[in-house]
Formats: structure tokens, sequence, C-alpha cells
């Protein structure tokens, strides 16, 4: 089903060729975090302490990365109403994933966040940027969600 929803995309131009390798790189990328998440839940290490370390790594990355490149303090952002919401949510959100995790295994915890990431990628796409064939988009998400619940059950 996965595999449907992405030819359905690709021969409806609803997604280009030249993005294909990024999709590739992302996906490999978070089969490998995954991997690592259940590995370290699996022998017993803290999920507070894994999650406390990526996150302050990329914190750091982040933060260094934009003092570089556009010579600005991220820091100083945060005084703005719209900015400081944005992060409060994010880490929010993060804080009550973190807890799913005890209630449901890993792997449903997981399609789920990124089930609903592709969603408000599609809403968004299409409210913002006015993205076209939005249908043929839909259609690939349900059917990409179809074989994500099919992968975990």
């Amino acid at each position: 089903m996965i595999v449907a929803a992405l030819l359905v995309l690709s021969l409806n131009h609803g997604i280009q060729r030249e993005g294909l390798g990024l999709v590739a790189y992302s996906t490999v990328g978070a089969v490998a975090t995954i991997s690592l998440y259940k590995y370290n839940i699996t022998n017993f290490n803290s999920v507070e302490t894994e999650q406390f370390l990526m996150h302050l790594f990329l914190l750091v990355f982040f933060y260094f990365a934009a003092i570089r490149k556009h010579e600005q303090n991220p820091l100083k952002l945060l005084k703005e109403k719209i900015f400081f919401t944005q992060s409060f949510t994010e880490g929010l959100g993060s804080v009550l994933i973190s807890f799913a995790y005890l209630f449901a295994p890993a792997s449903i915890i997981t399609s789920a966040k990124r089930s609903a990431s592709v969603f408000w990628a599609i809403l968004s796409g299409s409210i913002y940027f006015h993205e076209k064939n939005i249908t043929v988009k839909i259609i690939s998400f349900m059917l990409l969600v179809a074989g994500v619940i099919l992968l975990v059950v």
C-alpha cells in the first residue's frame, strides 16, 4: 500500500523526482533512529536521558548554525509572541509524546506521530503554499496510513 501511494503520487505529478533523494535519505534516517530508540528501550536505557541528549545536541547545533548562517541570536526571537508560542507548543508536544510511550508500544506511537505529521504537512501545504493536486495527496495519504497500520498490526 505504501509503494502504491508513492506510485500514485509519482504518476500524477504529486511529487517531483528531484526530491526523491531527500525522501530516501529521511526514510533511512527514520529507520535508523527508531532502531536505536528500540534498542535503548529494550536494554532498559533511560528514554528521558536519551531524549534530553538528543534535544541538547540539536539545540546546540541549530543555535550555532543560526548564528553562523544568519548572524542572529535565535534566543532573541523568543521575546516575540509567535516564536515563543511555537517553541512552547513544540516542547509540550514532545513531552506528551514521551508520556504516550508509557501507554502503547513504540511502533504504534511512532506510526501515529508520523502519520499526523504527513497530514499536517498536506493541510498546511494546501493552505499556506496553495499546492495543487490536494485530492491525489489525500488519497495517497490514506493509502500510506493504511500501509502503516498494516505494518504495525
